[in-house]
């Protein structure tokens, strides 16, 4: 699986920063390596890249046939080969993505919740009860367009419920008359990043 690491532009090599995993969504898939750098987070970031201190890592997943979670093993072993390669805070590894990145994102931080310090899925969707019984100790901030006609809006509202239904630290923006593009004022809200880098996973050093 083909993915790109974004280094900060004035960086110590012997810093440890933290690591967002970011995934993208149905449109973007393929193997040319860049596609999925078009959408939600990348741009972003280049238009305000002081915002971001920290590593992305953006794989692309080749084709829109198969969910994000069929390739658990790969991205996983990205994510392990990136904190091998440079240095990073592993108290501060989040999650986010946009409509099947955000379902991806809802996936897996349940998979792997003791990895993630935060998810922000954006017009995500999956099973609210799993993701309630399992997302224990990471904080999800969603987001959703109201006029959404891709992935209603009911989607992320039923697991936003479920979550708090059961306890877990969640808060949600939705964006009336927004369709299925609640990515790009998602990626663009300056609370965003710093609530996203300020999330440390409980127990864990750097």
């Amino acid at each position: 699986m083909r993915y790109v690491l974004y280094v900060p532009w004035e960086t110590d090599p012997a810093a440890e920063l933290p690591l967002v995993l970011f995934l993208h969504g149905a449109g973007e898939c393929g193997t040319c390596g860049v596609r999925h750098l078009s959408q939600g987070l990348p741009p972003a970031i280049l238009q305000n890249p002081r915002a971001w201190p920290c590593l992305v890592v953006a794989p692309q997943k080749p084709t829109p046939a198969r969910q994000w979670e069929a390739y658990a093993d790969e991205v996983f072993g990205i994510l392990e080969d990136v904190r091998a390669a440079r240095g990073v805070d592993g108290g501060r590894i989040a999650v986010t993505g946009l409509s099947q990145g955000g379902h991806g994102a809802f996936e897996f931080a349940a998979m792997r919740p003791e990895v993630f310090s935060a998810a922000a899925p954006v017009c995500g969707y999956g099973d609210p009860d799993r993701y309630a019984q399992r997302l224990d100790g990471v904080p999800v901030w969603a987001f959703h367009g109201e006029a959404d006609d891709v992935v209603p809006v009911e989607a992320t509202r039923a697991i936003v419920a479920a979550l708090r239904g059961a306890g877990r630290r969640v808060r949600a923006t939705w964006y009336p008359g927004v369709g299925h593009d609640s990515w790009t004022p998602a990626y663009r809200n300056e609370e965003l990043a710093a609530w996203l880098l300020g999330q440390r996973r409980a127990g864990a050093g750097r």
